[in-house]
């Protein structure tokens, strides 16, 4: 004889649910709490086809990269082929590189900064020189840096960085650390080098779509600290590594990339103007 199951048994089962599964779920009590659970699934690569599309796309940059080697007369002897940079595309970098807005594939030659501007100078007929060319505490975040290895990253490939009233704050190293934490939120680090910056440049000069022609990109983002006249008067100087001088690049008229500085002490000037790049490290 059939007989009815009881609201406790499990369907098509013989047993009772457990007492524990009655038991509600705890729940965010805070809106923040449940965004905070919600937004790695909103911002990660949902499918594969999302995964593919990425690829896709770093895929078709880097045959265009190649393109602008060539056209600086730079050799791409010992660049990582797409074979190297797909296998070093793992599910993580990729989750990663799906945050920045419009990504874009660098290619960086082992070549100091000063050189890289020389070869966009040759082209271009700029005749701009870049000052202080290996100055690491300005060029790359107060780190010193292998110059004859090639690197490989993903970055914020807008050409004007979308501006962010919340970011722009009483100095330029308040409004850098504005940005770099904003971007660490997100698990993404940012551009603080001269030569992805200008392997950025040279590919918009040569595209005819430069970067940065209203806006301009800080460069030490990491390392730039504020720094008072009275510092500056008694002779007190940042530690190692660090600076009060912002290092900044932008693009006139076109073709001309502009590495310039800035003293960090009582200067706002063109504060509203400065961004920061996301960056995502491939090799």
């Amino acid at each position: 004889m059939e007989t009815q199951k009881g609201k406790d048994e499990v369907p098509g089962g013989s047993g009772k649910v457990p007492e524990d599964s009655k038991k509600p779920h705890a729940l965010p009590t805070k809106l923040g709490e449940l965004q905070a659970i919600l937004q790695p699934l909103h911002d990660a690569p949902q499918t594969k086809e999302e995964i593919e599309r990425i690829l896709d796309g770093l895929r078709l940059q880097y045959d265009d990269l190649l393109g602008t080697l060539d056209y600086y007369q730079i050799s791409p002897k010992g660049a990582p082929d797409w074979d190297a940079i797909e296998e070093a595309l793992t599910l993580k970098v990729i989750e990663s590189i799906s945050k920045l807005k419009k990504p874009a594939l660098l290619l960086i030659p082992p070549m100091d900064p000063g050189s890289m501007v020389d070869r966009i100078n040759s082209r271009t007929g700029s005749g701009m020189k870049m000052e202080r060319g290996r100055d690491n505490d300005l060029w790359n975040s107060g780190r010193e840096e292998d110059y004859d290895k090639w690197a490989v990253s993903v970055v914020t490939g807008e050409r004007e960085v979308k501006d962010d009233p919340t970011m722009q704050r009483g100095s330029y190293a308040d409004t850098a650390q504005a940005w770099v934490d904003g971007y660490k939120a997100n698990g993404i680090g940012v551009m603080d080098n001269a030569r992805a910056y200008i392997a950025l440049s040279m590919n918009g000069v040569r595209t005819g779509k430069p970067i940065d022609e209203s806006t301009r990109t800080i460069l030490n983002p990491t390392n730039l600290v504020e720094y008072s006249p009275t510092e500056h008067e008694e002779g007190r100087h940042p530690n190692p590594g660090e600076t009060s001088e912002l290092a900044f690049g932008r693009t006139q008229d076109g073709d001309i990339v502009q590495l310039s500085t800035e003293s960090g002490y009582n200067s706002t000037d063109f504060i509203d103007e400065l961004r920061v790049r996301g960056m995502v490290k491939v090799i």
